[in-house]
């Protein structure tokens, strides 16, 4: 993104370094991690950028390299690339084909993180030499994943400065740029149309029959209705009954997008993905909670027990939080109770600061208008003709 570049921080640890830690390494997670990062060395080469911890928030995880290859973006492509195919051409002069779209998802794909889909960093020119495509056909591709939103470019790449050169060079790496780091998700996140919050993009609406809603179905084609509703029999239906798909609450999936799409949320809640946080959200979402609130409650927890909170289980740690929680009253709502209260309290403080002025006022004209008065006037003339009598002098006395 042009307006918020990402530069990351260049790692230069060496491949024997990383071995040697992994040879002293004591726990089977700390293996696991030093052999992710070794094999994500070998394949994006001896340096290369480490994004901050944010840099993926709100980004779906996916399903596994193969389906996201053969099902999401195949079927994608098929009902979408009508639509952009003319955006397509107007930025980059041509359009692709699926077959190379799939050629070039499939090698993004096998650099990606195998868990999450993230950290795709292939530059076009490995691409090109894996896929035997152009350098052009494979940037189409590439453009044609990002409109049909099934990729996401994290970091876009750039060449890399003097110094960024010389530390590769003392590591052994050669390359004079930083490759695009890509992230691999499915189309459609999750929201609710119906519901437009101020300040937030309005996205795709909630797929009702799985992801690929735009699908013809097979049924709908090839048989009747009449042919469709009868196609099995009432004992059949009856015992399917119970084995569908578990109903999707749709107020706490898009509470949970929103707020993992906050950067106030926690590290330790973004690994989970929307759908596993729904069902624990979906109380909250219903009492008028938002993604605000919910960290709101995280740092009051926080402060009560004054350290950071790094729950082991953080699903369960969150129901519990929300359980001990008046949900019927979110902090947004107390923060909007607080702020009328305060300005009824400021309106009548400047209303009892109006009236006193206003009886001072009229005090004061009344004092005044008691002056002319005449029972002054009587005063006035008593005490001028005593000063006139006292200051005659009296005969026979000399001064």
């Amino acid at each position: 993104m042009p307006h918020t570049p990402r530069r990351g921080v260049a790692r230069t640890v060496t491949e024997r370094t990383l071995a040697r830690r992994l040879t002293r390494a004591r726990s089977r997670q700390e293996q696991i991690a030093l052999t992710g990062i070794l094999v994500d060395r070998r394949t994006s080469g001896p340096i290369h950028l480490e994004l901050e911890e944010d840099a993926y928030a709100g980004i779906a995880c996916w399903l596994g390299s193969d389906h996201w290859t053969e099902v999401v973006v195949k079927a994608v492509f098929t009902s979408r690339y009508p639509q952009i195919r003319p955006l397509l051409v107007a930025a980059t002069g041509g359009g692709v084909s699926l077959k190379a779209v799939l050629a070039v998802a499939q090698a993004m794909a096998a650099a990606a993180s195998f868990q999450t889909g993230r950290g795709s960093r292939l530059a076009v020119d490995t691409i090109a030499a894996r896929t035997g495509l152009g350098r052009r056909t494979v940037q189409r591709a590439r453009s044609a994943l990002l409109m049909l939103r099934v990729a996401t470019e994290i970091l876009p790449g750039r060449i890399r400065t003097r110094a960024e050169r010389l530390a590769s060079w003392a590591v052994g790496d050669r390359s004079r740029g930083w490759a695009s780091v890509w992230a691999l998700h499915p189309p459609h996140p999750v929201d609710n149309v119906g519901n437009v919050i101020a300040g937030q993009h309005q996205m795709a609406p909630h797929p009702t029959l799985g992801i690929f809603w735009s699908l013809i179905s097979c049924k709908r084609v090839l048989f009747t209705g009449k042919a469709v509703e009868n196609a099995a029999a009432s004992r059949r239906l009856a015992m399917t009954k119970g084995r569908g798909r578990p109903q999707v609450d749709r107020g706490g999936q898009l509470l949970a997008a929103q707020w993992l799409r906050d950067r106030r949320t926690p590290a330790w809640a973004r690994p989970l993905s929307v759908g596993q946080w729904a069902p624990v959200l979906a109380e909250a979402a219903g009492r008028g909670f938002t993604g605000a609130d919910l960290n709101t409650l995280l740092d009051e927890e926080a402060r009560r027990l004054g350290r950071e909170l790094t729950p082991e289980h953080p699903i369960r740690f969150l129901r519990w939080l929300l359980g001990k929680t008046d949900l019927d009253f979110p902090p947004h709502v107390l923060d909007a109770i607080a702020r009328d209260q305060e300005a009824s309290a400021r309106a009548a403080a400047a209303e009892h600061t109006r009236v006193m002025l206003e009886q001072g006022q009229r005090k004061r004209a009344v004092a005044l208008a008691d002056l002319d008065g005449p029972g002054r006037a009587a005063a006035r003339a008593a005490a001028r003709a005593v000063g006139d009598r006292c200051g005659q002098t009296r005969p026979g006395r000399t001064s």
